[in-house]
């Protein structure tokens, strides 16, 4: 698994379950990439913050239903792959 995928993969499990083979791959090479885990901690402490609402300035301006349609059809795009 690339770091590109890698990072993918981290910002996809965040909303979804990802396959068992793919978690796998994303462990492996997570053990051995030390800026994989970097960022898997900042995207974890930025997920956590928007959920618990220490973001709440970014959550009232929100995303036009525009952006968030294209943001949806990209990540999906990118779990057919």
């Amino acid at each position: 698994m690339t770091c590109k995928e890698a990072t993918k993969w981290v910002v996809i499990r965040e909303s979804k379950p990802i396959r068992l083979h793919t978690w796998v791959a994303l462990q492996l090479h997570l053990i051995e990439c030390v800026n994989c885990r970097r960022f898997t901690k900042q995207s974890k402490l930025i997920h956590q913050a928007l959920q618990s609402g220490q973001a709440g300035h970014l959550q009232e301006e929100g995303l036009s239903i525009e952006a968030k349609s294209r943001i949806s059809n990209a990540l999906k795009n990118l779990d057919d792959r």
